[in-house]
């Protein structure tokens, strides 16, 4: 089981690193109001989260909990950084970049509940919101950046609520499956 936990782990962090790849691609095309530092910066960030996790899991700290994997947390902290890393995306790359919480709820459907998925999702969608209210302080409804940030926040609540649900979906027949097979 902890080696189950520890692989899932290992899949968490090679997909992190593989979000570095398009970030990199817009740095070098400009598209990015960060230089190499700052992506170095996340790069550390998203190391050090996956290395912290690591660590608990393979310690046996997480077994207490009824997810010893930390799967909330571990997503609750990818998208704390995607929106750290939102508010740097400049022009249309932040909604190319807004899968990346896409991306990470699908790791719920190792075993999340509907209530943690859509718990995260509502993290998401309300940390996205608030990360537009604090970049666009006054702006009147009528301004059309505005009113693109509303369909972005729109899409991105309709494509975590269907994540969620077929998330859900998915780890219930596992459960079930699980079962029968014991």
């Amino acid at each position: 089981v902890l080696g189950r936990r520890l692989r899932r782990q290992l899949m968490v962090t090679a997909s992190w690193l593989m979000f570095l790849l398009p970030a990199a691609y817009a740095l070098l095309n400009g598209w990015m109001a960060f230089d190499g530092r700052g992506l170095l910066a996340f790069l550390a960030l998203g190391l050090g989260f996956n290395v912290l996790y690591f660590v608990l899991i393979r310690s046996g700290w997480t077994r207490r909990f009824r997810d010893p994997s930390v799967t909330v947390a571990q997503i609750f902290s990818s998208q704390l950084l995607a929106l750290a890393m939102l508010h740097y995306a400049e022009g249309d790359t932040r909604s190319l970049l807004l899968t990346l919480f896409v991306a990470s709820l699908f790791f719920g459907v190792f075993g999340l509940r509907t209530r943690e998925f859509l718990l995260l999702t509502a993290t998401a969608v309300g940390g996205y919101a608030a990360l537009v209210a604090v970049e666009n302080p006054g702006v009147s409804w009528s301004d059309p950046r505005l009113r693109v940030e509303g369909l972005r926040l729109l899409v991105l609540a309709v494509l975590l609520l269907w994540m969620s649900l077929l998330g859900s979906y998915v780890g219930a027949l596992r459960s079930r499956l699980q079962h029968r097979n014991e």
